[in-house]
């Protein structure tokens, strides 16, 4: 029988890649860990379906900015002994499978699919997301005229955007599905320290986008003055939410 603990748990472990354009689409991944010890990833999938049985939040730093992410854990929904627990970062699409998983009836099983669409409007393709328990879709419980819009400012001559209220609202969404699904009790394998799969954070409002060649930065605008000196980002396109409703970002 060889070794074993009677208390290890085997799981899967997953990311949600949010990067969409006209060559990308939104996909989950599986976390691989390579045989020089680094981990990876493997495979495209564009839905994960199961029990949601835990959600937590976790910070960390990239490049000197905070990095935060969630987690959920499933059990699949087709093979009850299997585990599975998939991480994403916040952005817009991320939020809007949040806001449907507060109106998800936790003794039912949940299908995610991610994919991408084109705008009528700008001819943009955007992140979306449909979430659906028993074949009938689970809509956002929070409406989107609820969720506060990130602040616009200006470092000198360039726009930046404060996304902390935004971000300190979905902390407490998390909090209240942790409440709700109980937390995921395991610890993600890629150290807090690693790129995030997406290093886009959450994105303004279309209208109040800045231009390519402005600065785009996240968190309090004071803190974007103290670093205005630092490197520029090119701003990447926003991020859509839900599959008929688009988040205020």
């Amino acid at each position: 029988m060889g070794y074993s603990n009677s208390n290890s748990e085997q799981i899967d472990y997953l990311k949600l890649n949010a990067k969409t354009d006209e060559s990308n689409s939104p996909f989950f991944t599986l976390a691989v860990k390579g045989a020089d010890g680094k981990w990876g990833t493997d495979g495209r999938f564009d839905q994960v379906s199961g029990y949601v049985i835990g959600v937590s939040r976790k910070e960390g730093e990239w490049q000197g900015n905070p990095i935060y992410s969630v987690r959920v854990k499933f059990v699949d929904d087709q093979e009850p002994t299997k585990k599975f627990q998939v991480e994403a970062t916040y952005n817009s699409l991320t939020y809007s499978i949040l806001n449907s998983l507060l109106s998800l009836d936790k003794s039912k099983p949940v299908r995610i699919r991610v994919y991408s669409r084109q705008s009528k409007n700008d001819g943009k393709f955007y992140a979306s997301a449909h979430v659906e328990s028993e074949g009938n879709r689970v809509d956002w419980a929070i409406p989107v005229n609820e969720i506060p819009r990130p602040e616009i400012g200006m470092v000198g001559k360039k726009k930046v955007v404060d996304d902390s209220a935004v971000v300190d609202f979905f902390h407490t969404v998390i909090d209240n599905l942790t409440a709700k699904f109980g937390s995921t009790g395991s610890p993600s394998p890629a150290p807090a320290s690693e790129a995030p799969n997406e290093e886009q954070p959450p994105q303004p409002p279309a209208q109040q986008q800045p231009s390519e060649n402005e600065s785009f930065k996240v968190g309090a605008i004071e803190r974007a003055r103290a670093q205005a000196s630092a490197a520029q980002a090119t701003e990447p396109p926003p991020l859509m939410g839900g599959e008929d409703d688009d988040l205020p970002f």
